[in-house]
């Protein structure tokens, strides 16, 4: 922003937090002139939605050069704690932005504006001249005898003429030209992509249902597949279910998890990438993505096991998260009915997070761990 020298100043900072303007905050400000310090831990006031200022008086703009705030706040939700805002004072001639024209070029170098009486005046001596052209008498432009005799050598149809005429163009009816369209010969339409070639091959094609399956076709081919269905069929070796229908349910459905409260948890996650060089692997759920680690409502480690629960020290063997196959990213993870037990119905966020040897932190997958409400509460 702009400024002149001898001119208060004020700064201004938007704080955010999850996308959102973070109100109610204690801000201070920080004011640098030119790179030097000349207020240090000055209140900012809170303008609303987030949006707070700091006004540096005019007794401080001294100098032409810039002018730096730098706003804190200590706390940590912030999207950033320390947002910089700054003043151009004085400099490339600001201060001269208001002076006279005349006082920065002789009036013989350029061209005065007319003022507002000489372009009034301009305006009216136009309109004079038009306005003389509009009114001009009639009889400077037609004789009544010649507009007489133009008039006299028009001859308007009758009714009777304007009948037969439109009677003539004969326009065909809806049914007539539908019946045009149908009755083309398609051997007249048979350019490569036209609907006349498509329904000429159709036709020529015969009837798809009296073919023999599978016939020649081969295997791969959907002829084969069909044709060979019922065998088979009656070829499979015979299965049986020995699971319950309710059982047949995963667990995981996409990249989402469901877990009934007070069931001990067994799931996996299949096909995250290659979790080569990893150093730590993390298994985290929360109530909301703003929410800190040491609040998790589960975070489970590696190597580690059970870190946290409902934001308290887990005991480390009641959970675990296992890499099945490092290449393809395959990884199970389980937590004990003791500690599912004490898991709030409703819906969180989980991610799982690897960080590698080279520091590198990598969101491997994320999705929705839903707790519904169990029926039988005792787990012993």
């Amino acid at each position: 922003m702009l400024e002149q020298i001898a001119n208060a100043i004020t700064f201004y900072a938007f704080y955010i937090d999850t996308k959102v303007g973070k109100a109610a905050l204690t801000v201070t400000t920080d004011v640098y002139r030119n790179g030097t310090i000349v207020v240090t831990a000055g209140s900012a006031t809170e303008v609303g939605g987030g949006l707070y200022s700091y006004q540096l008086a005019s007794g401080s703009v001294t100098v032409e050069g810039v002018y730096i705030a730098i706003f804190k706040t200590a706390t940590t939700s912030v999207d950033q704690q320390h947002l910089a805002s700054a003043y151009l004072i004085g400099t490339a001639g600001i201060e001269y932005l208001d002076a006279a024209m005349t006082s920065r070029l002789a009036s013989a170098s350029y061209t005065v504006a007319p003022t507002a009486s000489a372009n009034a005046s301009q305006v009216r001596t136009e309109l004079t001249t038009e306005l003389a052209r509009i009114d001009v008498a009639t009889s400077t432009r037609a004789t009544p005898a010649q507009v007489a005799t133009e008039l006299g050598t028009y001859d308007a149809p009758t009714k009777a003429e304007l009948d037969s005429g439109l009677a003539a163009l004969n326009d065909p009816t809806a049914a007539a030209i539908s019946d045009a369209v149908w009755d083309e010969a398609t051997a007249d339409h048979a350019t490569v992509g036209s609907t006349g070639a498509a329904i000429t091959a159709a036709g020529a094609g015969g009837d798809p249902w009296a073919t023999t399956l599978p016939g020649s076709y081969t295997t791969g081919q959907a002829g084969a597949t069909i044709g060979n269905i019922v065998d088979n069929v009656w070829s499979r070796t015979p299965r049986t279910l020995t699971q319950s229908a309710a059982s047949v349910v995963a667990v995981v459905s996409g990249s989402n998890i469901t877990a009934h409260r007070g069931d001990s948890l067994n799931f996996s996650l299949t096909g995250l990438g290659s979790l080569a060089n990893r150093t730590k692997l993390w298994w985290t759920v929360k109530t909301g993505t703003s929410v800190a680690d040491s609040a998790s409502t589960i975070q489970v480690e590696e190597t580690a096991g059970l870190l946290y629960l409902n934001g308290a020290a887990g005991t480390a063997i009641n959970g675990t998260l296992t890499v099945d196959d490092e290449a393809l990213g395959n990884i199970s993870g389980t937590l004990k009915a003791v500690d599912m037990t004490s898991l709030g119905v409703g819906d969180y966020v989980y991610d799982v997070q690897m960080l590698t040897a080279a520091g590198a932190v990598t969101t491997v997958t994320d999705g929705l761990f839903s707790v519904p409400a169990d029926i039988t509460r005792t787990i012993t």
